[in-house]
């Protein structure tokens, strides 16, 4: 045993020196190739300006040419059929070209038919991780790039920025793919195994466990909204994507809460969250694992805010009945503003006045008073009257005094930073139209890159290529 570990010992540090010697040649080599580049601009050649990107195109062809060399010959042993486990023989070899971080490489792979049940497959490409004639870090670059701006943009900004000819179409497959397997792996990730600082964060002395829900819509083809309604009664154009936060939440030196920094989990998704009996809807489902894999249940929460939409407060009222539940005050203030503009054909001043007196006296906890001074003054003019509705309906979540009094969190800025961010800025363009099984999956990938378990999701999948 002794013996066997010096030998591996040996092994390792003789690849290793081989390792450095060719590194060294290789910068040996690339800078005479860089001084015969400089040699050629002064000669008048070429522009000198541009020395440092020819560099980089050599470095990157270089760098292909012994990407090549690396892959040679498929030789591997073809193994057992993956559907039956028969015997499998050799039906023919070829190269095929395969994209890379450093460009397009071919790739020789040697297809395998089973004896048994006929099934052709190519071993190497469960070897190499190959997808979509894509290695494992070129589907994660193009993901990335497609979770972050058009699929034609992306296209371009890889060409651009890393000389990658992907094209808009891999880009959008990749991106989809990825978002899917992403979903899945984080549907089967154990309890406590991402996010799981947040009931770390939340059991510690003054700390509340918030949760934050809110809706934005997406716009859609037809097809999507057929038979759905619109805000104004005719046909919808858009689906609702739903997005949640849990957060961990304590208070600052003047009595004010506040987000503790990295303690938070961003999630959503354009599915239902419609009360359906004897079963949870696909957003309650989404809400619980997501509670799960921050290891927290429904009973810790102590705190959900929300804009006051009915399926928020019935996803509230069911699952965190004992939380402190809040009608979000900038929403509640909404209504007074647009009650007071109505009021005063939208003067100013008058307006102004009146709309900071009626948010005062909410915030105040004088909640009868603002629905008096509306009543008293605005009874005649629809705002006022839909404004009293809202407030009279929601009254025994608008405490703000006292919520601010035990340094609760009054308002659901978070979550509506996370629809601009998550759904706003990359699904909201102009022009774009969408699909909801080509929307989600730039949903999930977006909530992941953004609430920074992105990089958990793919180490994992790399290492489970690696066993």
């Amino acid at each position: 045993m002794a013996t066997r570990t010096v030998d591996e010992s040996d092994g390792k540090r003789k690849r290793e020196e081989e390792r450095e010697e060719a590194r060294r040649e290789v910068d040996a080599a690339m800078a005479k190739f860089a001084a015969a580049e400089l040699a050629c601009s002064e000669a008048g050649a070429a522009p000198a300006a541009l020395l440092d990107r020819r560099l980089r195109s050599a470095a990157l062809e270089s760098a292909r040419r012994g990407l090549r060399a690396a892959y040679g010959k498929d030789d591997a042993a073809p193994g057992p059929c993956p559907r039956c486990g028969g015997r499998a023989r050799l039906s023919r070899r070829g190269k095929a070209a395969v994209d890379t971080v450093l460009g397009r490489v071919p790739v020789e792979m040697a297809r395998r038919v089973c004896r048994e049940c006929g099934r052709s497959w190519r071993p190497r490409e469960r070897l190499l991780g190959i997808e979509g004639s894509m290695t494992p870090s070129a589907r994660r670059l193009a993901s990335l790039a497609g979770l972050e701006a058009s699929y034609a943009r992306a296209d371009g900004l890889l060409r651009e920025l890393s000389e990658l000819n992907f094209g808009a179409k891999r880009i959008e497959r990749a991106t989809r793919a990825a978002g899917a397997d992403l979903e899945a792996w984080r549907s089967a990730e154990p309890v406590g195994a991402c996010g799981g600082s947040l009931s770390g964060e939340a059991s510690k002395p003054g700390r509340k466990l918030c949760c934050a829900l809110d809706g934005t819509g997406v716009p859609a083809l037809p097809r999507e909204t057929a038979g759905r309604a619109g805000k104004d009664g005719g046909r919808a154009g858009t689906r609702e994507a739903k997005v949640g936060v849990l957060w961990v939440s304590e208070t600052d030196d003047q009595g004010r809460p506040r987000m503790v920094e990295g303690a938070a989990v961003l999630f959503g998704g354009i599915e239902s969250a419609a009360e359906t009996p004897g079963e949870e809807s696909p957003f309650e489902r989404r809400l619980l694992r997501e509670l799960a894999a921050a290891g927290c249940a429904p009973q810790d929460v102590d705190v959900c805010v929300g804009d006051g939409a009915e399926w928020i407060r019935r996803l509230f009222d069911d699952w965190f009945p004992d939380a402190a539940r809040i009608v979000d005050s900038c929403h509640a203030a909404e209504y007074l503003w647009a009650a007071a503009r109505a009021r005063h054909d939208a003067a100013g001043d008058l307006a102004a006045a009146w709309a900071g007196k009626l948010c005062g006296m909410l915030k105040a906890g004088r909640l009868d008073d603002v629905l008096a001074d509306l009543r008293r003054r605005g009874g005649d003019v629809e705002e006022c009257r839909r404004a009293v509705g809202y407030l009279a309906e929601r009254r025994d979540r608008m405490r703000y005094d006292a919520y601010l009094a035990a340094g609760l969190p009054i308002g659901s800025g978070i979550v509506e930073a996370g629809c601009k961010n998550v759904v706003g800025r990359r699904m909201k363009c102009t022009g774009m139209r969408w699909t909801v099984a080509g929307a989600n999956p730039v949903l999930w990938l977006r909530c992941a890159w953004l609430g920074g378990w992105f990089d958990h999701y793919w180490d994992d999948r790399v290492a489970e290529l690696a066993a």
